[in-house]
């Protein structure tokens, strides 16, 4: 059947879409569906007439849920799908019922329970969410989840086939959500065209995985190990045998999914199904290329998913992270840019990761699907217009030519190359005539002519965009026991990118004459050997994963203390690695314990050499007239919290704790939930959160955009929490309810608006009556 909230204009009985939805050829699609129908349900059948069952009809309540069905969407060998509405929140969505028999299995109903459980909590975009789960009054399981207005990845024809730059947009997002998923602890074990759906978002293509554990239900109901739950023809060989298996089985099925959206067909074909199991465990698949030798396929993406059909696990892509870095190698390789080249770099070693950050394509360039060359003719047009009147364009300015925005992409890589090593300022000290990321931002400054204005303008994205990191830096260490001298050299550093930040420049204790003359420094690379061998310990400490961290100071404390020439230790020398060693152990990094903490020496260093004047933070705060303990006074505009006791240091995450930072941020995210900027307010709302765990506005800015995209779980996760920060909150506590109330918890909801009306609540009392309401009619 389609994947769950596929909703196609007109589904036909089989659950597929109908002609008119689509230009299909239907002895294609009729020979497709009888060769792809999942394995495993074969020996089970429905229950005789005299089972009873309830009937469930358009318009009407599912007896024993809080949906309303609106119209079928589809029905196949898993169940049927309908379109519903939750009928107190209005909340469209996509109800699962399964087949009776397939829910009576005690084995499959609890792996379906256990699947779904842990596939409404994976939180990626490119995995449907799952909103609830259940049983009905006369057995039969259902599950709810987001309403899809999208189509498959099943080829509407034999002929037709999806080109390598949107295949490569479409994999890595698969990719993305996968690699989530498989982190989790969940492999999907039935990806294929029919299981992928796209939607639209923003004129791109946002894929949107579907189906997860139906798969592991089938298998978990199968008694004698005779049969296998899967579809042929996109199931690994360890699948098939039942042997041990991890996500290179997800991986598996890529490849065949990838193969069959090139060429046609899967890498393999047979009239029966052991047939085709035995391809599957033994025969090689033709190569891509040598199957369609007329169509454009780049050799370097074809090996990349030829590996991913190797037999043995150990010889495809270690996981989905490794996958999606080789589709960028190739891509990168094969000179294509996607729609999709603005996708975060998938998590891989340092090494690898920099190379494709300073090798992918811009992201900013104009992207032309290669299904769209009817659009050529049209630019060459338009450019011989402009070259028409070149000339006297470029008397008075005109745009930068290709050669100079390809000199100021160049320059962005390296800037942002420099910067992902930790060489802001400071170059490397075994090699310090490598160009800093400073460097580079000052040569995108220096360029002239028609390219001035655009390296400018790319100079100040990266000045921001490196600012505002060693300000976090330094945000991070500023209340760490022994932090403050590192977190004034990440302040300092953040200033000579920002030379108007105020915070920066009054936590960095330079005057304005030292910070003259270290601008200056800077910009040629004239350091000396003591602040380049300081400046080591601001790349362990500026590493975001603890455990890495870790590494790096075993490594470099191994090397600093090691003999020879070139690691003799002077007293300044010693007193930076104490003071690292301490301000590590400060943020959670745990150094070995072996590792000596020497005492500090009085020799001045250029690098953390400032006084730890001003104590440790934190202390007695006396509590405002009328405040609790720990409530959120927002009428403060700093955001100050109320409390017996602050401790300045307490560590949140990767940073700090700075309130009044989190209110700003908080702020921030309220105003662009208010612009309809969700994603951008829940990203603000969750800095915030890192710097103050207690925040009541980003706390309940976060129920609020969880409750505003149906997902009332995490809606009233949040609110609980804000309402705690900020008890008295008559507001907060009417969200509450109205979240309480969504998850058909009304007996919470009405305390929470007896408890808002206590407060001044005028919203209050129409809320108590509806709750009242449903608790009356119980």
């Amino acid at each position: 059947m389609h994947a769950p909230g596929y909703a196609p204009t007109n589904p036909d009985p089989m659950g597929r879409a109908a002609a008119e939805a689509r230009p299909t050829s239907e002895d294609f699609q009729e020979s497709r569906y009888k060769h792809t129908q999942m394995a495993g349900i074969e020996g089970l059948s429905e229950p005789g007439a005299d089972q009873p069952r309830l009937r469930l009809t358009p318009g009407k309540v599912v007896p024993g849920t809080r949906y309303r069905i609106t119209r079928w969407l589809g029905e196949g060998g898993m169940g049927v799908v309908y379109e519903a509405e939750h009928i107190d929140i209005e909340r469209k969505v996509a109800l699962k019922i399964l087949r009776f028999d397939l829910s009576q299995e005690a084995n499959m109903a609890q792996v379906f329970r256990d699947e779904a459980r842990a596939a409404s909590r994976i939180g990626s975009k490119n995995i449907v969410e799952i909103y609830d789960f259940g049983e009905l009054s006369d057995g039969r399981l259902f599950f709810c989840m987001e309403l899809i207005p999208g189509g498959d990845l099943v080829p509407p024809t034999e002929d037709d086939w999806i080109e390598p730059p949107r295949l490569i947009g479409l994999m890595r997002q698969m990719c993305k959500g996968l690699s989530v998923a498989h982190k989790a602890g969940i492999v999907h074990r039935d990806i294929k065209p029919e299981n992928i759906i796209i939607v639209e978002d923003e004129g791109r293509e946002v894929v949107k995985i579907v189906d997860f554990g139906i798969s592991a239900m089938l298998a978990a109901g199968q008694e004698n190990g005779t049969t296998i739950a899967g579809t042929p023809h996109y199931m690994a060989p360890e699948q098939i045998s039942g042997t041990k298996f991890d996500g290179r089985l997800d991986i598996y099925a890529m490849g065949c999914m990838a193969y069959e959206l090139l060429v046609g067909y899967p890498p393999f074909l047979a009239e029966n199904i052991q047939e085709l199991l035995q391809q599957q465990l033994y025969e090689e698949p033709k190569p891509v290329k040598d199957c369609r030798p007329d169509r454009e396929i780049p050799q370097e993406l074809a090996d990349v998913i030829m590996r991913c059909l190797v037999k043995e696990p150990e010889g495809r892509w270690a996981n989905m992270d490794d996958f999606e870095a080789a589709l960028c190698e190739a891509q990168i390789a094969a000179g294509i840019t996607t729609a999709w080249d603005d996708l975060p770099l998938p998590e891989v070693e340092s090494e690898r990761r920099e190379q494709l950050l300073a090798q992918m394509p811009n992201p900013n360039a104009v992207f032309i699907q290669q299904g769209n060359r009817w659009l050529w003719p049209l630019i060459a047009g338009a450019t011989a217009l402009l070259l028409g009147v070149g000339v006297t364009w470029m008397l008075v300015g005109g745009d930068p030519t290709e050669e100079e925005l390809s000199q100021i992409d160049a320059l962005t890589n390296d800037a942002r190359v420099a910067a992902s090593k930790t060489q802001w300022i400071y170059p490397p000290d075994d090699e310090p005539s490598t160009p800093t990321a400073l460097m580079k931002v000052i040569e995108l400054e220096k360029l002239e002519g028609t390219a001035d204005d655009a390296g400018d303008e790319r100079a100040e994205e990266l000045r921001t965009e490196f600012g505002a990191t060693l300000n976090n830096l330094g945000d991070r260490y500023w209340d760490t026991p022994e932090g403050k001298g590192f977190a004034r050299e990440y302040y300092t550093m953040a200033l000579l990118f920002d030379p108007e930040d105020d915070e920066a420049r009054e936590r960095s204790g330079l005057t304005p004459a030292m910070l003259a003359d270290f601008q200056e420094r800077a910009a040629k690379g004239e350091f000396t050997e003591a602040e380049l061998s300081a400046a080591r310990w601001l790349d362990v400490l500026a590493e975001d994963d603890k455990d890495l961290a870790a590494q790096k100071a075993e490594a470099l404390l191994a090397m600093e203390l090691g003999t020879g020439e070139g690691n003799e230790r002077s007293a300044g020398s010693l007193l930076v690695q104490s003071r690292a060693l301490d301000a590590a152990r400060g943020a959670g990094i745990a150094v070995s314990s072996a590792a000596p903490a020497p005492a500090p020496l009085p020799a001045p260093v250029p690098v953390a050499e400032q006084d730890e004047a001003g104590g440790q933070a934190g202390g007695q705060l006396e509590l405002d007239e009328g405040e609790t303990e720990g409530e959120v006074d927002e009428d403060k505009p700093s955001g100050k919290r109320s409390g017996k006791r602050a401790r300045g240091n307490e560590k949140l995450g990767a940073n700090a704790r700075n309130p009044s930072k989190a209110a700003n941020l908080a702020a921030q995210g309220m105003a662009a939930l208010r612009a309809g900027k969700r994603n951008e307010a829940k990203g603000l709302f969750n800095q915030a959160i890192s710097y103050d765990q207690r925040n009541a506005m980003a706390l309940m800015g976060l129920s609020d955009v969880y409750f505003d995209t149906g997902s009332s779980q995490k809606a009233v996760l949040y609110a609980e929490k804000a309402v705690k920060a900020a008890p008295k909150n008559s507001n907060y506590r009417i969200k509450l309810g109205d979240a309480y109330y969504s998850v058909l918890r009304y007996r919470d909801a009405l305390d929470e608006y007896k408890k808002a009306k206590s407060y001044g609540s005028s919203k209050a009392a129409a809320r108590m009556a509806k709750a009242q309401n449903k608790i009356g009619g119980g």
